[in-house]
């Protein structure tokens, strides 16, 4: 059976190149944020044991705030380099 025959149920709401309203990029956009949080402080929890830093605070800050430093350039670079729509 091929996907052009199990229905409506299966189609996609938005493309990759569509741009939904404003207030549901609003909400996604805090749902990305708190999805993304999780995982920026989990990462360097998770990695302080390997190295050797789950009793000093100050470099397990510094861990975190570069991984949200390099998060926010990556965003950056998505935003302006990333899928553009051709008008």
């Amino acid at each position: 059976m091929d996907s052009s025959s199990q229905g409506d149920g299966n189609k996609l709401i938005y493309c990759v190149t569509d741009v939904p309203p404003w207030y549901l990029c609003i909400i996604l956009g805090i749902q990305h944020c708190l999805t993304a949080f999780g995982g920026i402080i989990a990462i360097p929890l998770i990695l302080s044991q390997g190295l050797c830093l789950q009793h000093d605070g100050l470099t397990q800050s510094h861990l975190i705030s570069t991984i949200f430093f390099v998060s926010g350039v990556c965003t950056l670079l998505q935003v302006t380099f990333g899928i553009r729509r051709r008008s």
